[in-house]
């Protein structure tokens, strides 16, 4: 399949070569090759018949697709593309299994999908993980990623240390089923935080946790110094 990707973005890259000399008969500028680029994986994806709304090179050279609320539930074209970032909010996506042969994903979004399990994207190296409104429970195959962003907002998530890192920035944990703070304790970066403190206010140790993270400067949406003060019973 990762060959298969390969030849075909290649012929379309010819194409695209093509058509822009005809149109644009001059010597192609940094522009005009990423105009050749785009064009062929535009019409790779539209070829297999997949959706999207952008699909561009990055100036790394690595590829962006965002498909939001469009209809789509295979991932099988997107198999040994170089992505980097992938946005699948609200499609009927529930199996991932081709982004396991995708490591070069770095930001993926899957809010409001049909996934469950993550178990496919073991090996992976995320830096932006969303999974809002998702029946996702178990985030152990992200353990060990370099993750800078995580929301997982109205889920079944229990246990939220597989995804803390001394790389994460913003965590977001509301609504779920999450009990216990302590793997706080080594998100020495964390700047930004969202949690449901209802369910541990009789847990005062729990969130004296946050008290001891000099990185952190967002609770709730609140700077952490209006935080503290407006729920000084946790003090």
């Amino acid at each position: 399949m990762k060959y298969t990707v390969v030849i075909y973005m290649a012929v379309a890259f010819v194409l695209g070569w093509i058509v822009h000399l005809v149109i644009y008969p001059t010597a192609l500028g940094a522009n005009d090759w990423n105009y050749v680029a785009n064009f062929g994986v535009q019409s790779y994806l539209r070829a297999h018949q997949f959706p999207y709304h952008e699909a561009i090179f990055s100036e790394t050279g690595m590829l962006s697709i965002k498909s939001s609320g469009l209809p789509v539930s295979d991932l099988g074209c997107l198999s040994g593309m170089p992505i980097e970032e992938l946005v699948l909010n609200a499609t009927t996506v529930e199996n991932l299994v081709p982004l396991s042969m995708v490591p070069s994903l770095r930001r993926l979004s899957i809010i409001d999908t049909r996934v469950s399990d993550l178990f496919c994207l073991k090996g992976c190296s995320l830096e932006k993980f969303v999974a809002s409104q998702t029946s996702i429970s178990d985030l152990s195959p992200l353990y060990g990623m370099p993750l800078e962003e995580v929301r997982i907002h109205n889920t079944l998530v229990t246990n939220i240390s597989p995804v803390i890192s001394p790389y994460l920035k913003t965590l977001v944990m509301t609504q779920t089923r999450i009990a216990d703070l302590s793997p706080l304790t080594n998100a020495v970066a964390l700047r930004d935080i969202s949690f449901d403190i209802e369910k541990f206010r009789l847990k005062n140790k729990q969130i004296q946790i946050l008290r001891r993270l000099d990185s952190l400067k967002i609770i709730n949406l609140q700077d952490t110094e209006q935080f503290w003060a407006t729920h000084a019973e946790t003090n």
